[in-house]
């Protein structure tokens, strides 16, 4: 995704053309965020035991949030320094982390609720016990 938005925004200048493609942007990334904070939590039960459906959701949508949160800062920050343009208000901002969210819930509903897979099958990798 932070490809995608780089040659987008750089290459091809599509954010101040077509500012709505923010929208779909931010649900993506959320969306990816959470895949990824999600399968990281799966993989920890190898670790640390079972944990409670609840705990890999709140660790993915408090994830995401932060991810989310310091996304925004970079835009504010290069606002402020380098001279660009990409905060266009509180409202935009709110848009954007709305959006974020929205993108990890459906992750996880769509895994965790619904059952769909984003993988093939696999066994969990086990760590040797000590002696």
């Amino acid at each position: 995704m932070l490809v995608l938005f780089i040659i987008a925004s750089q290459g091809f200048s599509a954010y101040q053309s077509y500012p709505a493609l923010d929208i779909p942007t931010h649900f993506a990334g959320g969306a990816v965020i959470a895949f990824f904070i999600r399968r990281a939590t799966a993989n920890a039960e190898s670790i640390v035991g079972e944990m409670p459906l609840s705990i890999h959701w709140t660790l993915t949508l408090w994830g995401t949030a932060l991810a989310a949160l310091l996304w925004e800062l970079y835009e504010y920050l290069s606002d402020h320094f380098l001279g660009t343009h990409m905060v266009y208000g509180l409202g935009d901002t709110l848009l954007d982390l709305l959006m974020d969210m929205l993108g990890a819930a459906t992750v996880l509903v769509l895994r965790d609720g619904l059952g769909v897979r984003f993988h093939a099958p696999r066994e969990p990798h086990t760590f040797p016990k000590e002696a």
